[in-house]
């Protein structure tokens, strides 16, 4: 009996000699070195792909304001004073195309200037709260409400000329 106690505790002092060699820490250190690798490098995927993904749909944001406002233009032929007059504008696109974005979210992600004269040309009518710069495909929705009001001041102007 007493040599199976000794056997067992040469075994246990060569198995644990043998657990704690240079080369078998500098394999453990290794494989938690990669795991910590793969670890980091995972987070960093999942953190860039939320941000892209967060940017784009803030870019459909900002297209979609440029949408109601433009909505607006064509109804009232002046520039809104502030968010709750393009309601009407937003439940009239969310009948043709769909809820992506609730009235408030717009609010909450999306800036518009409001103290817009008429006439006015200048960019800057639509920011995103992100700091991002907005655009869709290249065209920012600044772009897109400036072409508008181009065209249908051209339009006016036709008009009067066939008076």
């Amino acid at each position: 009996m007493i040599e199976e106690y000794a056997n067992v505790a040469q075994f246990k002092t060569k198995s644990m000699s043998a657990d704690t060699s240079p080369s078998k820490k500098l394999k453990w250190r290794i494989r938690l070195s990669l795991l910590c690798s793969a670890v980091f490098v995972a987070a960093t995927i999942i953190v860039c792909y939320n941000h892209v993904i967060e940017e784009w749909r803030d870019n459909y944001r900002a297209a979609w304001v440029a949408d109601l406002v433009i909505d607006f233009l064509r109804m009232n032929d002046r520039w809104p004073k502030d968010w709750s007059e393009l309601y009407p504008a937003y439940e009239g696109k969310i009948k043709r195309q769909g809820q992506p974005w609730s009235f408030e979210e717009l609010q909450q992600r999306v800036c518009l200037k409001f103290d817009v004269q008429p006439g006015d040309l200048d960019t800057g009518y639509i920011s995103l709260k992100s700091g991002a710069i907005p655009g869709l495909r290249g065209q920012h929705p600044d772009e897109k409400i400036k072409n508008f009001i181009i065209r249908s001041s051209e339009m006016k102007l036709q008009k009067e000329k066939v008076k």
